[in-house]
């Protein structure tokens, strides 16, 4: 079982995910946090294998958790969701670590393909 990490201040999509991963059968335990400060708690505390990251989140942690990540959890996967306009900052995530950078909206079954192969 894969457990992620769903970070985003407006988890209304968090259920849909999670449902769209359904058709995995139970590979898949999706837990969030809405912010990156909390996502930071959280994996001090919970393995995560899969770390999703909205970069339209509203707070600035979003560079401190994933240098977080990659210092302290290597193993653990980062993956970033952004908006079309912001395609330039793929190439910076991926220096930074971040194995996958996704487009907004999601493509579920695209997450899904991504978290499979991470």
């Amino acid at each position: 079982m894969k457990d992620i990490l769903l970070v985003d201040d407006k988890l209304w999509y968090a259920p849909d995910l999670a449902k769209s991963l359904e058709f995995y059968g139970r590979r898949f335990n999706v837990i969030t946090a809405n912010s990156g400060r909390k996502a930071a708690e959280m994996l001090r505390t919970v393995v995560i294998d899969i770390v999703i990251v909205n970069l339209a989140i509203s707070d600035a942690d979003i560079f401190e958790l994933i240098e977080y990540v990659k210092g302290k959890l290597p193993r653990v996967t980062i993956v970033t969701v952004r908006s079309d306009e912001k395609r330039e900052a793929d190439e910076l995530f991926r220096s930074m670590g971040v194995a996958h950078c996704l487009e907004d909206p999601l493509d579920f079954m695209q997450v899904a393909n991504t978290i499979l192969t991470a």
